[in-house]
């Protein structure tokens, strides 16, 4: 006996609730998200493309031939080369290894996948040319919990920073590494 053909939208929010991700997570609203999995909605192919495949906005999906069963449930076409290139290879290698990542937009989520979410403690949040950034004044900072991922032995790390000025001369820190490193929890 063959199964039922599944709803429209059911696969994707199959995979949503999998990965423990809140609609709101998500790079489209959560009403056009609703509209999306109900049928109600067929989003532009790049929409579609970036809700399946993104690793911080989307469901971060990898695999091609889901990918595909799911665009052509949506009446899309099979992904061209440049498609895989644009959607499918951001995830390797650059992505490979990563343990956070924070465009404090708005907040201190950790937008990896990984949810190594951060504490602020005095960052505000102000929107600056149409995006929000975290801004901070020398005392505030973003405490995040010592989650095992983020005990690393090497790691590289990159920020955008724009100082109004620079306290503490040479050695002003962007990061700093608690000294209690015998505790899997220690804060960073």
């Amino acid at each position: 006996m063959r199964g039922r053909e599944p709803r429209l939208g059911e696969e994707i929010e199959k995979i949503r609730r999998e990965k423990g991700m809140k609609q709101s997570d998500l790079c489209v609203n959560e009403r056009y998200y609703r509209d999306i999995v109900a049928g109600k909605r067929i989003p532009p192919e790049d929409t579609l493309l970036k809700l399946l495949t993104d690793q911080t906005e989307g469901l971060g999906m990898t695999d091609v031939s889901i990918i595909e069963r799911i665009l052509k449930r949506y009446g899309f076409s099979a992904l061209t080369p440049e498609q895989k290139n644009k959607y499918l290879m951001r995830l390797s290698p650059r992505w490979e290894g990563l343990v956070a990542w924070y465009p404090l937009e708005g907040s201190a989520a950790d937008k990896s996948g990984k949810k190594n979410h951060g504490a602020s403690s005095g960052v505000r949040f102000p929107w600056e040319d149409a995006i929000q950034v975290g801004s901070f004044d020398g005392s505030s900072h973003i405490l995040v919990d010592g989650d095992p991922s983020l005990k690393l032995t090497t790691f590289t790390l990159s920020a955008w920073v724009k100082p109004a000025r620079i306290e503490g001369g040479p050695h002003a820190r962007i990061l700093h590494a608690s000294a209690i490193r015998a505790s899997p929890n220690s804060p960073w």
